[in-house]
């Protein structure tokens, strides 16, 4: 991914990795190509949990995973579903202040979240 050379030659500059992840999210899905938006989600995802967003990332990244049926040996996915873990839990301990993976919410709420933060951000 462009986003990630960027961030790699520049990281104190990481606006223009976002750029370049919304631009590949945009471009996979006009594609149909599930994989291709699912490598972007990841990226611009793990980029805003490094910020110190994560309802945004886990909102962006879980309705994309919860596509998937298959292929969960794959990289891509073993990534995002670690990264989700991730941020489920960063979730709930920055409401309850401590740690309670239960608490998460469900996939059919994330992606109603999901929906309404790309909707927010432009990104369709």
């Amino acid at each position: 991914m462009m986003g990630d050379l960027l961030l790699r030659r520049n990281p104190s500059a990481p606006d223009q990795a976002e750029v370049s992840y919304r631009r590949a999210i945009e471009r996979a899905r006009s594609q149909e190509a599930k994989s291709w938006e699912l490598r972007a989600a990841t990226s611009l995802a793990r980029l805003w949990c490094d910020q110190g967003k994560p309802a945004e990332a886990r909102a962006l990244l879980a309705p994309v995973y919860g596509w998937f049926t298959e292929g969960f040996d794959t990289l891509d996915l073993k990534e995002a579903k670690a990264l989700l873990e991730e941020l489920g839990d960063i979730a709930v301990r920055s409401t309850t202040g401590s740690l309670n993976v239960a608490a998460t919410g469900s996939s059919s709420r994330a992606a109603d979240a999901g929906n309404t933060t790309m909707d927010k951000l432009g990104v369709h």
